[in-house]
């Protein structure tokens, strides 16, 4: 007995194909063919922000729901303490006047004990022991000017890890997007670790599927690919791009992970639905360009060949 194949036309009509291939009458128009994979869809961007000391947090500068853009800043910890420390490391690390001094000193002597050489050289009129005398100072400046130079590069770096300790107790956005959990409420004490904010950039999102090698393998990366995702109590149409492809494929199960980016500046998705992604089957849709390119063929196949069983 021979198997027969139903397919639905984008225009209403059926048709019915013999032994695994498909005929398609010359009144039918374009059939469309795609193969269902179901998956999940995710934000772009999903990040937990954590303390890194322990402080009670004194200030919230963004509340759950805001947008935030990379760099504002979203809470503040306590850090007065860690503040005064910053600014008396940055007066000491400001205050020059050794350097200077010890620097026109150091020019000052250069020149006297260049002036008392050559004045012994040329005339002899100072010992010896004078321009030894001049040049042994000037030795010395020159060592105290290097050592004030040194202590100024470590009053920097001071005052730069006093800053960085007072930046530890101010949360900033390490990207653009929307405050979707605030952990804690002010007053409370935050410990080192845990979590405090969570950002979400739900503006670009993922499609995440797992599927058979033999599907995988045929796609390739920005390949452009079509997702039915849910809006609602319906259904639209987006188009993505495949973004990851899994090298290996996982033994236990057999499927190999893909990603499939999509814009959604419109909001048009709420990640962390489940969807679709719909791939044209390749063979059958070549099979049915043929068939249509001779559609008498098929019609009289059509009519005579289905009656014999």
């Amino acid at each position: 007995m021979k198997t027969f194949k139903t397919v639905t036309c984008t225009n209403g009509l059926r048709m019915i194909g013999l032994s695994g291939a498909l005929f398609v009458s010359a009144m039918s128009s374009s059939i469309t063919m795609a193969q269902e994979i179901a998956g999940y869809t995710r934000p772009s961007h999903d990040i937990t922000l954590s303390s890194a000391v322990s402080a009670p947090l004194i200030k919230l500068h963004k509340q759950e729901g805001e947008y935030v853009k990379k760099g504002d800043l979203i809470l503040t910890l306590e850090n007065r303490r860690e503040t005064l420390e910053q600014n008396r490391r940055e007066l000491i690390w400001k205050d020059k006047s050794e350097l200077e001094s010890a620097t026109k000193r150091e020019k000052l002597l250069a020149e006297i004990s260049q002036s008392s050489r050559a004045l012994y050289n040329k005339t002899a009129s100072i010992s010896l022991e004078e321009v030894q005398r001049a040049e042994l100072e000037y030795e010395m400046v020159k060592s105290e000017l290097e050592r004030i130079k040194v202590q100024e590069e470590r009053e920097k770096i001071e005052y730069q890890l006093a800053r960085n300790d007072r930046n530890q107790r101010l949360v900033y956005a390490p990207i653009s997007g929307v405050i979707t959990k605030v952990h804690y409420q002010i007053g409370e004490r935050c410990n080192l670790g845990e979590p405090l904010v969570k950002i979400a950039n739900a503006q670009e999102a993922v499609f995440v599927s797992n599927v058979e090698e033999h599907i995988g393998r045929n796609l390739t990366t920005n390949q452009t690919v079509t997702l039915k995702l849910p809006t609602g109590r319906s259904e639209t149409l987006l188009q993505g791009k495949v973004s990851f492809r899994s090298p290996v494929v996982d033994p236990a199960s057999g499927l190999m992970e893909i990603k499939v980016m999509f814009d959604n500046k419109e909001g048009t998705v709420n990640p962390g639905v489940s969807g679709v992604l719909l791939l044209q089957n390749q063979a059958e849709s070549q099979e049915l360009a043929f068939h249509e390119e001779h559609p008498h063929s098929t019609d009289s196949f059509i009519d005579g060949s289905l009656n014999h069983e």
